[in-house]
C-alpha cells in the first residue's frame, strides 16, 4: 500500500472585495426617475440617460421627459433631451426593453434614439443630438408603419448605426414585424428590413453590439422564449438559434478585448439561473454564473470586460427580506465568483434592462441603478464608480489561521474538502516541479463536505501538491509520497 504523508504547508489566494463610491444623480422625491442607461465618452466621463416622470394626482396629469446627466464638466449636470407624449406610459415596464438608447461619438457629442407617438397609435422613430450645444430632435421615419424599440451604437469611424422593430401596417393592423437596420449617408437616414419576426409587436428582450465590420449583432428572445442572434454574413443577413433547451431572457452582449463575441442571459423571470456564453470558433461555450437568483420583476444582467479580458457581470438579486441588492460576478480560472455590491435594509437597488455597467480603459467599473426605499417612495438614480480598478489580486499566506470557506485534506487515499457555499470546483495534482499530473475532479459542487478518490498508482516517490480552486479561495496542500 502506498502512503502519502501530509506536509503542513498551505497557500491561500484571496480575491479582494470591490469597494464603490456612490453618487445620487436625481434628488426630487416628487418625481420618478427610471430606466437609466450608462455609457462613457472617450475621455472616461460618464453619461446617464433616464426617464423623468412627474404625476399630478390632483390634476390627473402626468409628464414624461427624457433627460441626460453627465459629469464631463467635473460635476454632475442634468439636461432635458425632449418631452415625451403621455402614451409613453404604456411602455414603462421592466418586462420590456428600454424604449430608448444612446451613445457618445469621438468628439463628445451625444446621440439619443427613441420612439414617440404622433397620434395615439403611431409610434415613430426619432434621433436627438447635442452637437450644436443643445439637443435637437429629428424624426427619422415618415412612412405609415410603426417603429419601436430602437438601439444605437456609434462605430469606430463615428458613424451612427441603429436597429429597431418595425410593424408593417395594412388597414391599421400589423401584417408583419421586422428587425430593421438603419444608417446615415451624407446626413440622410437609410434603413432596410433585415429579418421577419412574425406578427407580434410586443417588446422583444434584446441587445445589440457592433462587429468589427460595423454591422450589428442583435441578440433577442423570440415568442417561444428562445434566444436568437441576427447578424450579417457574406451571403446576407442570417439568424442563429442560440438556446435549444433553456429559456433565455434579457441578453447582454459585448465583444471582449481579444475580439470574442460574448453574451449573458437569464433563464426565467422569477427564480433564474444566469449564464455566460462565449463564441469559440464556430461553437458557443456556456458557463453557469449563478443559480436560483430570486426575481420579482423582470430584470437583466449587464456584462463588461476589464482591459485584461476578465469578464464581470452585475445583476439584482432579492434577499431574504424581499429587498433587492446588487451583485458583481467575476470570472476566474475555476468559474465565477460573486460578491455583494449593496446591502441596505428596507431599500431596493434595482438594475435596469439595458447597458447599466461599463468598465473604462483603466479598469474602473461604472454602474447606474434605481434606488427606492430609504430616500423616498419614488425611484431615484444612483451612479457608482469602483474605488480601484477591477482586477484579480492574489495574496499567498503560509499556515493560515482561518480557512473557513474552503478546507482541504487527504485521508486514506481520498481528498477531502469542504465548501461553505456552492460553486464550481477544480482539483488538480502537481508534481514538485509544478507540472500538472492529473485533474482529480472538476464541476459544480453544493456546500458541505466532499470526498474524491486519489489514484496514486504509477507515481514516483517524492513531493506532490494538491490545488483546490473553489468559491473565493485557492488552497494548495503539499504531501510526500512514500512506499
Amino acid at each position: 500500500m502506498r502512503k502519502a504523508t501530509l506536509f503542513l504547508l498551505t497557500a491561500v489566494a484571496l480575491l479582494s472585495a470591490v469597494q464603490w463610491r456612490e453618487k445620487l444623480i436625481t434628488d426630487d422625491p416628487s418625481h420618478y426617475y427610471v430606466m437609466p442607461l450608462l455609457t462613457l465618452d472617450n475621455q472616461g466621463y460618464a453619461h446617464i440617460l433616464y426617464l423623468d416622470i412627474y404625476e399630478d394626482w390632483d390634476e390627473d396629469t402626468a409628464f414624461y421627459s427624457l433627460r441626460m446627466a453627465s459629469n464631463k464638466t467635473g460635476r454632475w449636470v442634468s439636461e432635458e433631451v425632449t418631452q415625451l407624449s403621455s402614451e409613453y406610459s404604456w411602455f414603462i415596464d421592466l418586462d420590456m426593453p428600454t424604449p430608448y438608447d444612446f451613445d457618445i461619438d469621438g468628439k463628445g457629442n451625444a446621440y439619443v434614439t427613441f420612439f414617440d407617438f404622433l397620434t395615439e397609435e403611431e409610434p415613430k422613430l426619432f434621433l436627438a443630438t447635442d452637437s450644436s450645444g443643445s439637443f435637437v430632435v429629428d424624426m427619422l421615419t415618415d412612412n405609415d408603419n410603426i417603429q419601436v424599440w430602437p438601439m444605437l451604437e456609434i462605430d469606430k469611424d463615428d458613424k451612427v448605426k441603429l436597429v429597431y422593430v418595425e410593424g408593417v401596417m395594412e388597414q391599421e393592423e400589423p401584417v408583419g414585424i421586422y428587425f430593421c437596420y438603419g444608417w446615415f449617408e451624407d446626413g440622410v437616414f437609410y434603413s432596410q428590413n433585415v429579418w421577419n419576426l412574425g406578427e407580434d409587436i410586443e417588446g422583444y428582450p434584446m441587445d445589440m453590439i457592433l462587429g468589427k465590420d460595423g454591422y450589428p449583432f442583435v441578440f433577442y428572445t423570440d415568442d417561444d422564449y428562445v434566444l436568437q442572434r441576427i447578424y450579417r454574413s457574406s451571403s446576407g443577413w442570417q439568424q442563429e438559434r442560440l438556446t435549444d433547451t433553456t429559456e433565455g431572457y434579457m441578453p447582454s452582449a459585448c465583444i471582449d478585448p481579444e475580439g470574442n463575441l460574448c453574451f449573458t442571459y437569464l433563464t426565467s423571470e422569477d427564480e433564474a439561473d444566469i449564464y455566460f456564453v462565449r463564441k469559440d470558433g464556430a461553437d458557443w461555450r456556456s458557463e453557469l454564473v449563478a443559480d436560483s437568483i430570486d426575481f420579482d420583476w423582470y430584470l437583466s444582467s449587464s456584462l463588461a470586460f476589464n482591459p485584461d479580458s476578465i469578464a464581470y457581470l452585475v445583476w439584482s438579486h432579492m434577499n431574504e427580506d424581499w429587498y433587492y441588492d446588487l451583485y458583481l460576478g467575476t470570472r476566474v480560472d475555476s468559474g465565477w465568483v460573486r460578491e455583494q455590491i449593496t446591502n441596505t435594509p428596507y431599500t431596493d437597488e434595482v438594475f435596469g434592462t439595458g447597458h447599466d455597467f461599463v468598465i473604462d480603459g483603466e479598469g474602473y467599473g461604472h454602474i447606474t441603478y434605481m434606488l427606492c426605499g430609504d430616500y423616498s417612495e419614488t425611484m431615484q438614480i444612483i451612479y457608482a464608480k469602483s474605488k480601484e480598478p477591477l482586477k484579480l489580486e492574489e495574496g499567498i499566506v503560509e499556515n493560515p489561521e482561518l480557512i473557513d470557506e474552503v478546507d482541504l485534506a487527504m485521508r486514506d487515499g481520498s481528498v477531502r474538502f469542504s465548501l461553505s457555499e456552492p460553486g464550481i470546483v477544480q482539483l488538480d495534482l502537481f508534481d514538485a516541479c509544478g507540472r500538472r499530473v492529473a485533474r482529480v475532479t472538476s464541476g459544480f459542487y453544493p456546500a458541505g463536505e466532499h470526498s474524491e478518490p486519489l489514484n496514486l498508482q504509477g507515481l514516483a516517490r517524492g513531493a506532490y501538491f494538491l490545488q483546490l480552486t473553489a468559491c473565493t479561495r485557492k488552497v494548495s496542500t503539499k504531501f510526500i509520497l512514500t512506499d
